[in-house]
């Protein structure tokens, strides 16, 4: 599996010119705020890594709030006259220091200014030519011999470089590489969170700051090196600044993998890449052939998998134990798929998934997974096709994932904030980083030409962008009503409008709305966005704004509480929020949820096309979405033909599988209203499965449905109506209590539910009749709070009729 490497200057060359990109979303980011007193700074201890002595390249953005009459220090190997190497800013110019001598300094005529962000970054080659880039546009360059800096052991300094030094602004994104990039290089990584290990040029980055951790939990504010040599700084009266949940103009907040035939990524084996009984694999892929590996762990000089993923002839295909275990499911390429598989050893039962719906199922020997010491390799399997495309949001998990739990964070980025801390995981966000985004799994490293994507180089017109999203609260998609429609933009031709509808079953008085969208487009500025209520309430959310660069995508959340408004030219990525074009909380307030919600997306302009992948709603902040069936009943004793409705009552609901022997699988009770409806809760249940519902009233006949249901994928929802054809019921178990409309119910007078209304029904009734017993009583069988002759005569006439409870 030995890969050839090539620069990283002709791989990135290469991948913009002849492919488009993509990215996820790393949505924590911060920055330093250096007050620029005495003692603040961020201080980094020596090691061998940092201790250069041959050419380099510092780079970081810098947001400066002072002029600097006195030289400034914004990275510096040592202070004072002990100062090894080090980028200074004074009177607006940079400076580059090398053992405690100026060398260069930017042009006058192109100062840094205030208040705004600048990316700056200076090189030092191994011949003493230096050069001095601002916003990765070469400023100025000289060469100096005997200019290298030497050897000492003093610490590493951001915002200092000596008393009366201290830096005052803002300070993010700070890298050291032992070698002086490319001019390519520099342009295109002057916008990207960079924490990277392997080959090539990637090997060369030995400090990586960029002012948040890696997990998106606890305190986001962190001098976390992301490099691989661990050169954690130490925070000296630097605060944060918070820069998350909101779109950037200087920060690429997200991406994902760049891989070709030969480029991979691999990991060296922990117990949390080793799972033995129980195994998840997750992860979006845009391919762009039919033939590759996803993953694979295993010996590196053989085909022998622990267990593996790829795709043959467009069908995905996995690994245990080297069994090959075939499926049926489809992966198209040219486009962003969800794949998952799941094995448990203890049965051998395995089941795929495509975009969350489960596809095949089925079992091979029982079996653990072998625990092998080998490494994890992703983008390729041993002595097949490499990966072409992208990869994204990676998650391996030593547990079985339900239906539900891998629908329910499939458009959502996990980190340590949203992970399950109850199993082993490992959840690889791939935003410009290798490290795991849990507390669990080894890092990842670039082998070959696998790469990032870093979509800020305007290379292309057009990126495919992965619809995974998040936001700080890590709640993103557990309370959203989802679609994924995966529509072209437009239905045919280059112009005109496609709609997608979701219905919400739930009635609730809006006072927030929120609307996800994931849109792949070449040119996001042809496009109007339009978002309609189930009252006919319209308004736009987006309407011809374009991005910076190269990125025209359109993954975000609409959210009118945002504080960063539509500007064209302003951000590089709208995600992970923004303001819709209008207030679409004054606007729907007041309304109400239930119905059927409408998105039209208008391409205005022609020669261009794209694809709606995902979108939804999110009603009132709720940060959960139960599954919610719709259920329509009646009961025979409660209902009134002369006013066409019942007295209202509770009845309990039972979700039964569809399989022999029709075991319970959840139940919830709710008030019914005058028309028979009640909106039921459960906890339960997964989506896209067949059940069977029962209805339990107090002194009715169970019934079932006389057909399953199911739950949908992305809203959970079902709805069932037993009222208008006696067939609703299995074997047709009802009544009819009303002829116009036509209306069939339940029938009462099971009082003691055996599952027969009999002589010891009537009994009861009888007894409590002849007491006058009143009140809520299972003996009151027509709802009047009173048990008495005319309660007797439903289960008479029904015991009469044999009527007892019919089940498959």
């Amino acid at each position: 599996m030995k890969k050839p490497i090539k620069s990283l200057q002709i791989i990135i060359v290469l991948s913009f010119i002849f492919t488009s990109s993509s990215f996820a979303q790393m949505y924590w980011n911060q920055a330093g705020n250096f007050p620029g007193t005495a003692g603040s700074h961020i201080s980094v201890p020596n090691s061998s890594s940092l201790d250069l002595t041959s050419g380099f390249t510092l780079e970081a953005l810098i947001n400066p709030s002072a002029q600097a009459i006195i030289a400034k220090g914004i990275i510096s190997k040592g202070t004072g006259l002990s100062i090894r190497y080090a980028v200074r800013l004074l009177s607006g110019r940079i400076v580059v220091v090398t053992n405690s001598t100026q060398r260069l300094f930017s042009r006058a005529s192109n100062p840094i200014p205030l208040n705004k962000w600048t990316h700056i970054a200076v090189t030092l080659s191994n011949a003493g030519a230096f050069q001095i880039f601002i916003n990765g546009v070469l400023d100025t360059s000289v060469t100096i011999a005997g200019s290298l800096p030497t050897v000492n052991t003093d610490s590493l300094y951001i915002g200092s470089s000596g008393g009366s030094t201290e830096f005052s602004g803002m300070i993010d994104e700070v890298r050291i590489w032992n070698t002086n990039l490319s001019p390519l290089e520099i342009f295109i990584f002057r916008k990207s969170t960079i924490g990277v290990s392997g080959s090539g040029t990637y090997n060369r980055l030995v400090l990586s700051i960029p002012f948040q951790n890696n997990t998106g939990s606890g305190s986001f504010f962190s001098a976390m090196d992301h490099s691989d040599r661990l050169n954690h700084g130490f925070i000296r009266n630097v605060t944060a600044i918070d820069l998350k949940d909101r779109p950037s103009g200087i920060h690429q907040m997200s991406d994902c993998v760049n891989l070709s035939p030969s480029g991979y990524l691999s990991a060296p084996d922990n117990p949390a890449l080793s799972p033995v009984t129980k195994l998840t694999i997750e992860c979006w892929v845009y391919p762009k052939s039919q033939n590759y590996g996803i993953l694979y762990k295993g010996p590196v000089t053989s085909s022998n998998a622990d267990y593996g993923l790829r795709v043959i002839s467009g069908k995905l295909t996995s690994y245990i134990n080297n069994t090959q275990i075939n499926s049926a499911d489809s992966v198209k390429t040219e486009q962003w798929s969800h794949v998952a598989f799941t094995y448990f050893a203890a049965t051998g039962q395995f089941e795929f998934y495509v975009n969350g719906k489960r596809g095949t199922i089925g079992n091979i020997a029982p079996a653990n997974i072998n625990n092998g010491s080998d490494s994890l390799f992703v983008g390729v399997y041993p002595f097949a096709a490499g990966f072409t495309g992208y990869i994204d949001e990676l998650r391996i998990t030593s547990d079985i994932k339900t239906m539900d739990d891998i629908n329910k964070q499939m458009f959502s980025s996990i980190n340590e904030s949203n992970d399950n801390d109850a199993v082993t995981n490992v959840s690889y966000n791939l935003d410009g980083s290798t490290l795991s985004n849990t507390n669990d799994g080894s890092r990842l490293n670039f082998r070959g030409t696998a790469s990032f994507n870093y979509n800020s180089a305007p290379f292309v017109s057009g990126i495919p962008h992965s619809p995974i999203i998040n936001n700080s609260s890590g709640k993103f998609q557990s309370g959203y009503y989802l679609s994924m429609p995966q529509k072209r933009i437009p239905a045919s031709g280059s112009s005109g409008t496609i709609k997608d509808t979701i219905e919400i079953l739930a009635s609730e008085t809006i006072s927030d709305l929120n609307i996800y969208v994931a849109i792949n487009h070449t040119r996001e500025e042809n496009l109007r966005l339009t978002i309609t209520s189930p009252l006919g309430a319209s308004t736009e959310l987006f309407a011809n704004t374009s991005l910076m660069d190269s990125n025209k995508n359109l993954v975000t959340i609409f959210d009118s509480d945002n504080d960063s408004s539509q500007f064209s030219n302003r951000y590089i990525s709208f995600g992970p929020g923004i303001k819709p074009l209008f207030d679409i909380d004054a606007i729907f307030s007041g309304s109400n949820s239930k119905g059927k919600w409408i998105l039209s997306i208008t391409d205005e302009v022609s020669a261009d096309t794209g694809i709606l992948i995902s979108w939804g709603l999110q009603i009132n902040e709720k940060n959960t979405l139960p599954y919610n069936l719709e259920c329509t009943s009646l009961v025979e004793g409660f209902y009134n033909s002369s006013s066409n409705s019942m007295i209202a009552d509770t009845i309990r609901y039972f979700i039964r599988s569809s399989l022999s022997p029709y075991s319970i699988i959840d139940s919830s009770k709710a008030k019914v209203n005058t028309s028979g409806s009640a909106f039921v809760p459960f906890t339960k249940v997964q989506p896209l499965t067949n059940y069977f519902l029962v209805v339990k009233h107090r002194n009715s006949v169970e019934t079932w449905s006389s057909t399953v249901i199911k739950f949908t994928q992305f809203t959970k929802q079902s709805s069932y109506n037993f009222t208008d054809l006696i067939t609703r019921a299995f074997g047709n178990n009802m009544q009819q209590v009303d002829t116009s409309p036509v209306r069939f119910a339940v029938y009462s007078g099971d009082v003691n539910q055996d599952g027969t209304i009999d002589l010891s029904d009537g009994s009861l009734i009888d007894n409590d009749a002849f007491n006058f017993a009143s009140g809520y009583l299972s003996t009151d069988i027509n709802g009047d709070e009173v048990s008495d002759l005319a309660d007797a005569v439903f289960a008479d006439n029904n015991s009469f009729n044999f009527v007892g409870k019919i089940t498959p």
